[in-house]
């Protein structure tokens, strides 16, 4: 899809519905963005901590109460794909998981095709704060969490490479391995 135009330039089934894994988490980010400002402190929730799969929590014992500055926590998201930190993301817009659910589903009907992520992505490579975050290409990248510095990984392992300046991996059972990509 060209970005600024929204034509589509090539695809392949980009209207079956297929799982979609983390790549999702550009959906997240996006409303998260819409709703809070870069450099707010954000507590960790009961509710967040309780994810474990691909957590922050797996890589620093965090409490509830705990601060995370806005930019780390899109970080945590965008580049390291963590669980806990998309659950706490929704916490901090909407105060639960199932009324942020609410807000994506109002924002998108379908999210389970090509062509779906595409516009999802589109909007979200539009948004200057994603954007940033998605092309960082520094392999040291540090966020901050309880006053702690943590590194976290990068997962796009091609950044940079083949014209990639950004994107979003998934990984999942029923998906595969996933990308959207810039």
């Amino acid at each position: 899809m060209d970005m600024d135009t929204g034509e589509i330039i090539a695809s392949k089934n980009a209207k079956t519905q297929r799982p979609v894994a983390s790549t999702i988490k550009l959906l997240t980010s996006l409303i998260y963005a819409e709703n809070i400002s870069r450099g707010e402190m954000i507590s960790f929730t009961e509710d967040a901590l309780k994810t474990t799969q691909t957590a922050l929590n797996n890589l620093k014992k965090i409490n509830v109460g705990d601060k995370i500055p806005s930019d780390d926590l899109m970080k945590a998201v965008m580049i390291y794909s963590a669980n806990d930190a998309a659950y706490l993301m929704a916490d901090a817009v909407s105060g639960n998981y199932k009324d942020f659910v609410k807000l994506m589903n109002n924002k998108v009907i379908n999210i389970s095709t090509a062509y779906d992520m595409a516009i999802i992505a589109k909007e979200a490579y539009e948004n200057q704060w994603i954007r940033e975050i998605i092309s960082e290409q520094n392999q040291d990248i540090i966020i901050n969490i309880g006053g702690e510095a943590v590194p976290i990984t990068l997962r796009n392992k091609i950044l940079g490479q083949y014209g990639n300046v950004g994107g979003k991996t998934g990984n999942e059972v029923q998906a595969g391995h996933c990308f959207v990509g810039f």
